[in-house]
């Protein structure tokens, strides 16, 4: 008897999710067919009726890890005024929290430089997960900028500079070994990220 439509569903989100929690806590090399399957609690033999290959999965999963980075940034921000939350959602993003638990944060920076040494699939994963992400933003800008954006928030400068000075500092943050600097690079960025996110018009109208 075949699966039905929604069994066939559910399994292959119980793939990606365990695909997800292995890339983000081992990275590339962790989320290998057997393990990936293994840690769904399902047999190896089933991964290729979701799956072409494991370029798939890793896209699949890098998208699924963006996605759960991007609740766990964004919650409880609604309940801020609409010209805090970008400031609060910057603060968040490159504090000392997210720097240290890299496994539990957003993929974008802790996965970035390995998918891009990474096959088509794991770079259209990555691309999946940055416009995702930005769109994400939705939940975080002002309503009188994000009426303005509109379908054109991902590909507007003011906005991919900020996400791109943000995910680029809590790179540096966690390359560095000293912890004073780190802290100083986490700090320099988020007032450069917040005055960059002002004068782009991203902050909305000051109160």
């Amino acid at each position: 008897m075949p699966y039905s439509a929604e069994h066939k569903a559910d399994t292959r989100s119980r793939i990606v999710g365990a695909a997800a929690d292995l890339l983000r806590s081992q990275g590339i090399p962790g989320t290998g067919v057997a393990k990936v399957m293994k840690h769904a609690g399902l047999t190896h033999g089933g991964f290729y009726a979701h799956f072409k290959s494991k370029d798939d999965l890793v896209a699949a999963a890098f998208e699924e890890a963006v996605i759960d980075a991007g609740k766990k940034l964004t919650e409880g921000l609604q309940e801020i005024e609409g010209q805090e939350r970008l400031a609060h959602y910057i603060g968040r993003y490159l504090s000392r929290i997210h720097r240290d638990n890299p496994e539990l944060g957003c993929p974008l920076a802790s996965l970035g430089a390995e998918l891009s040494r990474g096959g088509p699939g794991a770079k259209e994963g990555f691309e999946k997960g940055l416009r995702r992400l930005i769109l994400g933003l939705d939940k975080v800008l002002p309503p009188e900028v994000t009426a303005t954006l509109n379908e054109n928030m991902a590909e507007d400068e003011n906005v991919l500079a900020v996400m791109a000075m943000m995910v680029g500092g809590l790179m540096l943050s966690r390359a560095v070994a000293d912890e004073d600097y780190s802290d100083h690079i986490l700090r320099t960025t988020r007032r450069a990220a917040k005055k960059l996110a002002e004068r782009g018009g991203l902050a909305g109208e000051k109160r």
